[in-house]
């Protein structure tokens, strides 16, 4: 039962959800992000790909939620 776990939500692609001049193409491919989860999480963790512009990260544990979160947050704009 993952309802109860925590979401981080991440735009994927440029389009009506992102800035102006879009994300990074760095922040837009999410498999450094998930080789992150592999490594620093003990809890579950999983991803959901909404849609082609949002992807969604789970966590079972609200503390790696909120380390996820302060590692990949703010994005970076040049």
């Amino acid at each position: 039962m993952t309802e109860h776990w925590q979401p981080v939500r991440i735009l994927r692609a440029l389009g009506k959800h992102s800035r102006s001049l879009g994300w990074p193409p760095e922040n837009r491919n999410t498999s450094e992000m998930e080789a992150w989860c592999q490594k620093h999480c003990r809890g579950g963790w999983l991803i959901d790909f909404d849609d082609d512009s949002v992807a969604t990260f789970r966590f079972e544990r609200r503390r790696e939620a909120q380390e996820f979160a302060l590692r990949w947050f703010p994005y970076k704009c040049v």
